[in-house]
Formats: structure tokens, C-alpha cells, sequence
């Protein structure tokens, strides 16, 4: 296993952790199976996220003879009137009397941003855990863009969890927020490489293997650590064996390659072609057109045959300027100036005309 550091050298930790939320409901022997596991080949990092008491108990059965050779991060919640509770749970069950990273979680969007910093908010509360010892680093989780950016702007946080993977990070200024972490000196937990299942699913547009999935998002020069969620031994064991892969099983240039003439002419609803005349939410339409018709044709919820759906994560949110945009596709003018701004030359204007010819209920 390779190690890197989190805040300016202060904390080794494995270059693969483990996300722990898919195991909420597992059996102590599971959970035990999975810890001890992954403890062996190397793994140091446990990212807590779920507050049910049996998880946190099982877990810490596990972590209290090796409190002090891992790393536990633990999330509160913007919206949760009890964090100094839920934290202090933690360092209950876990059998402990600090954690190493803590990271303030469903801040999505920019209202729970500004609710962070709130007088005897969820931020002052964490920058007190970490001047009395309880937590070493405090990072944000978002799946926002925007709201990444802003944070790591702000210089308030060691850490940032964000979603990074092959395929999402085809739409624009993700790379540019990987570059801005890294000038800041931000470090980056990455989650969901496998793109919540969808990058090993039978019906993916791609051919690729976890191994490649985690090979990718480690080449990111700002990422400490990736933490792909488990469920299982069986999910355990392939996410180990990227530690013995060679370096033909872990190139992904070919991938890459493939992805970027794929997504040619394919909305990733990046909104980079607003704001429209027509107040068209131009990106929101085309995504709700294709998995309309896509669901049409097969009669399959899954969707992600759509480049839209597979390249665009569907954490995103319509900027608050563009909120008031709620025109038909009827409405296009077709004056050009989307096609004029789309980073992947989508055409607009005949996507507008045939929406409006389809008769679908966007």
C-alpha cells in the first residue's frame, strides 16, 4: 500500500480508505471481516458517516486496539441541531477521545454554505473542537462544484470530500478545482470513483475495472485518498488488489481517449450555454428529454445508455441566477448564442426543435 499526507505532512494515511455507509446495516461479523481485512493490506482510513448506533458500535469494536495506527474521519450535519451530541457519540463508541478529520456534511447548497458560518453555527463549532485538541483537521463535504470552490476560496478548511471519477470529470472546471486545491494547498478525499456503480455496470458506456477507476483518481495530484464504498468482503478483496496491479492493468489513456470522442456533440448540463434569451434551463431540458425518451424506448428506469446521464453527475444544481428559466423548447429563437458557448458543440438549437417535435412532457 502507498501513503500520502493530509495537512502539510501531519497525517499518513493509505491512498485507498474505506466508505463505510453501504455497510450501515451489516452484521458485526461483516463489519469486523471487512476492518480487520483491510487493516492487514495496509488500509489506515475509515470514513464514518452513518449515526446508527449498532454501525458506530461495530465499528468501534474493531478500531479501539488500533486507535492510534489509523485515521477516522466523522461527519456532522449542517442541519442537525445535535452535533456536539452526535460528535461526542463518536468518540464514545469509537474509543476515543479525538478524531482526525472531521468533515461538515450536506452542503450542497449555497443557503447551507452561509448556514456553516452562522454565530454559534456548525463551522465555530468545529474550528473549537480542533483549537482543543478533538479534531486535528476540519474539512467540507459537498458534491457541488460551486460550493467547492467557494470553500476552498474561503481558506476556512484543511479538506475538501468531493465526488471525482473518469467520467464526471469530463464536464468543465472540475480540473480547474483540482488545480485550485493544489495552489491552496487543499487536500482532497475523493468519493464515489466508481460513479455510484455506474462506470462497472453492465450497461456502461465504457470498459473499464475498478482498478482503473482508482488508478485515475489517484493520478489526481491534489487527492490523499480515495474511498470507495463497500458492501462486501467480495468488493473489499478487488479494491485490494490494485496494490499488486501492474501498470498495463492500471493505464487508463485508452479509456480516456474513448471518453472524450464520446461525449462530442453530448449535453453534460455544465450550463456553461446560459443564460438563455428564451429563459430555455437549456441543459435541464435535454437531460429530462433523453431520460424520457430513453425509459420510452426500453422501458428501462436505469437510463445511463444517455451521455447525459453518464458523464454529468447528477449532483448538480441550476445556478441561482438562472432559477427564473423556465422556458419551453417551443421558445428557442435560435439566435446561437448557447451553440456559441458549448464546450462540446452540443446543437441546441436542433436538440430545442426536436424536443418540441417529440410531443414529450418536458
Amino acid at each position: 500500500m502507498e501513503y500520502r499526507y493530509f495537512g502539510n505532512g501531519k497525517i499518513k494515511t493509505s491512498e485507498i480508505g474505506i466508505g463505510t455507509e453501504f455497510l450501515n446495516t451489516a452484521d458485526k461479523k461483516t463489519v469486523s471481516q471487512i476492518v480487520n481485512e483491510a487493516y492487514d493490506n495496509g488500509i489506515n482510513f475509515f470514513d464514518m458517516l452513518m449515526t446508527k448506533t449498532k454501525y458506530r458500535d461495530n465499528f468501534g469494536s474493531e478500531f479501539r486496539n488500533k486507535r492510534d495506527r489509523i485515521i477516522i474521519s466523522g461527519h456532522i450535519f449542517v442541519n442537525d441541531k445535535n452535533d456536539e451530541k452526535h460528535f461526542n457519540d463518536m468518540l464514545k463508541r469509537f474509543y476515543t477521545d479525538y478524531l482526525d478529520i472531521t468533515l461538515l456534511q450536506y452542503v450542497d447548497t449555497q443557503k447551507n454554505y452561509d448556514k456553516l458560518f452562522e454565530i454559534d453555527g456548525i463551522y465555530e463549532y468545529s474550528t473549537k473542537l480542533k483549537s482543543s485538541g478533538k479534531t486535528r483537521l476540519v474539512g467540507l463535504c459537498t458534491h457541488k462544484l460551486p460550493i467547492a470552490e467557494i470553500a476552498v476560496k474561503s481558506g476556512c478548511f484543511d479538506i475538501i470530500l468531493f465526488p471525482i471519477n473518469i467520467a464526471w470529470d469530463q464536464t468543465p472546471g472540475r480540473k480547474e478545482l483540482f488545480d485550485l486545491c493544489e495552489s491552496k494547498g487543499i487536500d482532497i478525499i475523493a468519493m464515489k470513483p466508481f460513479g455510484r456503480g455506474k462506470l462497472l455496470h453492465s450497461e456502461s458506456r465504457i470498459n473499464i475495472t475498478p482498478i482503473q477507476c482508482l488508478s485515475y483518481v489517484l493520478s489526481v495530484t491534489a487527492v490523499k485518498c480515495v474511498i470507495p464504498g463497500v458492501s462486501s468482503i467480495d468488493e473489499l478483496r478487488q479494491i485490494l488488489y490494485y496494490q499488486n496491479a501492474s501498470d498495463v492493468d492500471k493505464d487508463f489513456s485508452k479509456i480516456l481517449s474513448h471518453i472524450q470522442n464520446d461525449i462530442k456533440g453530448a449535453c453534460l448540463a455544465c450550463n456553461h450555454c446560459l443564460p438563455c434569451p428564451a429563459k430555455i434551463n437549456i441543459g435541464r431540458v435535454i437531460r429530462m428529454y433523453e431520460e424520457k425518451l430513453i425509459n420510452k424506448e426500453t422501458n428501462s428506469p436505469f437510463g445511463n445508455s444517455t451521455k447525459t446521464n453518464f458523464y454529468a453527475p447528477r449532483f448538480f444544481n441550476t445556478l441561482p441566477e438562472y432559477k427564473g428559466h423556465n422556458g419551453k423548447p417551443e421558445n428557442c429563437i435560435q439566435c446561437g448564442k448557447c451553440e456559441e458557448r458549448c464546450p462540446f458543440d452540443v446543437k441546441i438549437i436542433d436538440y430545442m426543435k426536436k424536443i418540441t417535435m417529440s410531443k414529450l412532457k418536458i
